[in-house]
């Protein structure tokens, strides 16, 4: 949990689907995942103001969030426009293909 607890959109999500479907030990408790779900969707809103304001890390991230789906409906085209519009902001990991994206905790 401590990309989640570091502000991980993703890894929000997950513990938050972690907890409100029971999974890998853990007692089922539908208040904490809520409270998980809301601090990812509140991490994915921060990342999509940056990347509207021309940030390119959270373009690329945003744009890798919508190509796996990853808080968010999958979205592969969005996914790719986003990652091209980092590309051309700058010549970083934006380079990459979302499908070839960092490790998630960088979404």
């Amino acid at each position: 949990m401590p990309f989640a607890e570091q502000g991980s959109s993703s890894a929000q999500f997950l513990v938050g689907a972690i907890y409100a479907n029971g999974r890998g030990g853990v007692v089922r408790d539908h208040v904490a995942a809520a409270s998980w779900i809301r601090l990812a969707a509140e991490a994915f809103n921060w990342y999509r103001r940056a990347a509207e304001q021309g940030y390119a890390a959270a373009q690329f991230s945003l744009g890798v969030a919508h190509y796996n789906g990853d808080g968010v409906p999958q979205d592969p085209v969005l996914g790719y426009a986003w990652a091209g519009v980092a590309s051309r902001v700058t010549n970083t990991a934006s380079d990459r293909e979302p499908g070839q994206s960092c490790p998630q905790e960088h979404v």
